[in-house]
């Protein structure tokens, strides 16, 4: 079996029918309690991995920068921590991310959110989550990565004004160190949540 071939079917079954979906939900929001949903992908490494399950309360009406939140994306059910939020006349939109990937996902609306999560189970670990320092440290990853952003961009547009935007040595070098930075970060952070 090719490395494509493995994707495609692993995406498959991670993914759920959207019929199925949209009644297990519809199910979920009319109860307004909790359920137990289990981590399939990398992206919130190192605090949730595959195999882990996420307890999640339906009906949050206001989730705060740092939290993590299950939203609908297509036929997915996606765990990401909140990074900011804006409120527009109609809902609000959240700003999301993965805290093991770069990349910022596209916005979320508030009919798209399922829950928070408030506990992480690991085998017969649980971590509650939704505890004062827990929150602390989740706003302070939020306000970390937009700070980060905020430095990567103006850093590129620094590079592009001097440099140029043709690649060369110095380029990479900085490239390479600022990954290296977020890994070490990253890095730390395990090393003080123990995992």
């Amino acid at each position: 079996m090719t490395e494509q071939t493995k994707t495609v079917s692993e995406t498959k079954e991670n993914e759920i029918p959207r019929t199925i979906l949209k009644v297990a939900l519809d199910i979920w929001d009319e109860t307004g309690k909790q359920s137990l949903i289990p981590i399939t992908g990398r992206s919130m490494l190192p605090l949730l991995r595959p195999g882990d399950h996420v307890t999640v309360e339906h009906g949050c009406l206001k989730i705060k920068r740092g939290e993590i939140i299950v939203f609908r994306q297509e036929n997915k059910l996606v765990v990401h921590r909140v990074i900011r939020f804006d409120d527009t006349p109609n809902e609000r939109v959240f700003v999301t991310k993965g805290d093991n990937v770069f990349y910022f996902d596209s916005p979320v609306a508030e009919s798209q959110l399922v829950g928070r999560v408030s506990i992480v189970q690991r085998g017969e670990q649980r971590l509650f989550i939704d505890t004062t320092p827990w929150q602390i440290v989740g706003g302070l990853i939020a306000i970390s990565t937009l700070a980060w952003t905020k430095l990567y961009r103006a850093s590129r547009t620094l590079k592009q004004a001097v440099l140029g935007t043709q690649p060369n040595r110095l380029t990479a070098f900085l490239r390479q160190s600022a990954l290296d930075s977020f890994s070490f970060m990253r890095r730390i952070i395990q090393i003080v949540l123990g995992r």
